[in-house]
């Protein structure tokens, strides 16, 4: 639902005031922290731990019973994080905090590792989409 306008509009711009406060960024509150989250790769076995720790949310919450390349097309098992399930760095971004990434992502599902296709699941595609949700 759009904002009511707040500003004022006269016959003349000199005497009319704009409303930006719709279209601000989200701030992070003053004194928030610097935070540093590593997650190391190959050190156990089994599921990919990487979408638990990025969501907070089970592996076959995730979609990810298995590896995206060893995806059975089950349900949570299909290697598609849903849209629901946010990742740490799209609930941070709502809320005022800037993030990165760097190193291997490897939860993108193998109909989507190719250039031609939707990027959905890509770190950035996912934060287009899911913008949609809310």
């Amino acid at each position: 639902m759009a904002m009511p306008f707040k500003g004022v509009i006269n016959v003349d711009v000199k005497e009319s005031v704009p409303d930006w406060a719709p279209y601000t960024q989200p701030i992070a509150p003053e004194g928030t922290p610097n935070v540093l989250y590593i997650v190391l790769d190959d050190v156990g076995f089994s599921a990919p731990m990487r979408a638990c720790l990025l969501t907070g949310r089970n592996h076959t919450s995730n979609g990810m019973a298995c590896i995206t390349e060893a995806s059975g097309g089950f349900p949570n098992q299909n290697g598609h994080i849903p849209f629901e399930c946010g990742t740490l760095a799209e609930v941070l971004g709502e809320r005022g905090w800037n993030t990165y990434m760097v190193g291997k992502w490897h939860l993108t599902a193998e109909d989507e590792m190719n250039l031609a296709s939707r990027k959905s699941q890509w770190p950035l595609g996912r934060r287009g989409l899911r913008e949609g949700l809310t």
